[in-house]
């Protein structure tokens, strides 16, 4: 897993990258480049962005991480209120 959200590097294809050489390229260059590799999995994890936009933090969780996904329910509800989201 990489980056500041740990995307696992099997899914550089879903964060829109070519190849995983690509992703990790982008995964080193810096914060913008992990930040467009989640934005990408979002997009492409069916159901994530709308379970955001929903605040279903137990079911982003899930679709980010599996349905043992510890407390990332938490973690996620957290972020989002620290950085604005109401």
């Amino acid at each position: 897993s990489w980056g500041m959200f740990q995307v696992m590097g099997f899914n550089y294809k879903a964060c829109g990258y070519p190849d995983v050489d690509a992703f990790v390229a982008k995964m080193k260059a810096g914060q913008q480049g992990q930040l467009d590799a989640f934005v990408g999995f979002c997009k492409a994890t069916n159901g994530l962005a709308q379970a955001l936009a929903a605040r279903n933090f137990d079911l982003c969780a899930t679709l980010y991480n599996g349905k043992d996904y510890g407390d990332y329910d938490k973690r996620i509800e957290k972020a989002f209120r620290k950085y604005g989201g109401t």
